[in-house]
């Protein structure tokens, strides 16, 4: 929508647009 969930991943938190 235009929002950014995070999502942890190995390295850490990766930001991503949410759809």
């Amino acid at each position: 929508s235009g929002l950014q969930f995070a999502v942890l991943d190995g390295q850490g938190f990766i930001p991503f647009p949410r759809v």
